[in-house]
């Protein structure tokens, strides 16, 4: 078994289409188990994230970026942290509607 990391394909949502409640960026899910996330927002609101389509997780600021590296966040050396396989990542903004630009959602898995 080789010790490599894979790419997912990358998830884009128009952020214009932002609003105040819910709405799903991955539709599906992660197809595999996601060791490092990358979500970047290029777009002139700030956003909520979910990972349940409910709760307030995040908050990643207009024209920002935030990244969750699983791996830093293992409890025993050696065990793996991931995302589940299936797992939908939600936004909305935050205040007001959405403005031109886009989100980006980057999986990485091994």
């Amino acid at each position: 078994m080789a010790n490599r990391l894979e790419a997912l394909t990358v998830s884009t949502f128009d952020a214009t289409t932002l609003t105040g409640a819910y709405q799903v960026v991955n539709v599906g899910g992660f197809a595999e188990p996601c060791n490092y996330i990358k979500f970047v927002n290029t777009s002139g609101v700030s956003i909520m994230v979910s990972y349940d389509g409910v709760t307030d997780h995040d908050v990643i600021l207009d024209h920002d970026w935030t990244d969750i590296n699983n791996q830093s966040n293992n409890r025993i050396p050696g065990y793996i942290a991931q995302f589940r396989r299936g797992t939908q990542v939600y936004v909305k903004a935050i205040l007001g509607a959405g403005k031109l630009g886009d989100l980006y959602l980057i999986g990485y898995y091994s």
